[in-house]
């Protein structure tokens, strides 16, 4: 069976950007359902989503789709009929349900405690990940983003605060979400230290509305241990050629179904473990769903700070990307 999910760029039923559900049941020759919004999904309840605001696995007849915005739900659709009916769960609900469905911030500003005053709040990046265990559990991670709202004119938008941190984790036996991963302090002086930059430029590379900790991931071994990459800002990185920290990506792990945790691993080699970690920017992994006696782990590194898209100025010619599998 061939599932798909696609948030389209364009306004349709009153939403810009449309969470859909195709499926195709003969290895996409045909598709028997073909954009259908899903229950819970339309114009009353959200405005639309953007590109990778969204997730999607399978297992069997088992569908699950997450997605999560700034100032939104995160919320989780759940199939146990291959797609044909859906049960809609909000893992975390929005601060101001009013930015669910809000397609212009204006008239709103961040006042989640009534007295006029626009807040600022904590809610999510927008990176959701849901993935299934081997047992059919439902797990889903996403970054922290801390937002303000106080311009009520029209065409303006949230303001997201990027040096936020925290990687959030659910799954089906918890009553809430629990923050488990973030910064690591690898210099061992008991903080975490931003470098001082140039004055203008962050130091650290931007990634859309991400903070200091970035696109988490799951993936499970055969015993059903939980394990969690993230990318995040490095403190063990040189800073000299852009005046900006880099990032690495990281690994956590839990054997208790997410009750605890281990101190995150940074996964990039050092000069000291025969690498070149210091120089080398590293986001976007992608674990194995399933993994063995290693865990597998493929990223993208690169020299440089950010992303070619985001900035092709400050940062200077991005190089050549380059994935690596890491075991």
């Amino acid at each position: 069976t061939g599932v798909q999910t696609c948030a389209l760029p364009i306004s349709i039923l009153g939403q810009n950007g449309p969470l859909t559900y195709s499926r195709s049941q003969d290895g996409g020759a045909t598709w028997d359902i073909q954009h259908s919004v899903l229950p819970g999904c339309d114009s009353s309840f959200y405005a639309g989503f953007s590109a990778e605001n969204y997730s999607i696995d399978c297992s069997g007849n088992t569908v699950v789709i997450a997605a999560c915005d700034l100032m939104c739900d995160v919320v989780m659709w759940k199939s146990t009929d291959n797609g044909t009916t859906w049960t809609k769960t909000i893992i975390e609900a929005a601060p101001i349900a009013a930015y669910n469905t809000a397609a212009d911030y204006a008239p709103l500003i961040s006042d989640v405690d009534g007295d006029g005053v626009a807040d600022t709040i904590l809610s999510n990046a927008g990176d959701i990940n849901i993935t299934l265990d081997n047992n059919g559990m439902v797990h889903a991670t996403w970054s922290l983003m801390r937002c303000l709202d106080n311009d009520t004119t029209a065409g303006t938008s949230l303001s997201a605060f990027l040096t936020t941190s925290g990687i959030m984790y659910w799954n089906e036996g918890m009553s809430a979400p629990a923050e488990v991963a973030g910064l690591v302090d690898q210099n061992g002086d008991g903080q975490f230290t931003l470098p001082v930059g140039d004055g203008t430029n962050l130091p650290f590379g931007r990634y859309g509305n991400g903070g200091l900790t970035i696109h988490p991931q799951l993936g499970f071994d055969n015993s059903n241990n939980v394990f969690l990459v993230y990318s995040a800002v490095s403190e063990i990185t040189d800073t000299i050629n852009y005046n900006a920290a880099l990032r690495h990506i990281f690994l956590t792990y839990s054997t208790d179904m997410g009750a605890t945790w281990t101190i995150p691993e940074d996964l990039v080699p050092s000069a000291a473990q025969g690498g070149d970690g210091e120089y080398q920017e590293a986001v976007w992994p992608s674990i194995a769903k399933r993994n063995d006696s290693h865990v597998h782990v493929v990223y993208q590194r690169d020299p440089c700070p950010e992303y070619f898209v985001n900035n092709t100025s400050f940062y200077g010619p991005q190089n050549t990307a380059r994935s690596e599998e890491h075991t």
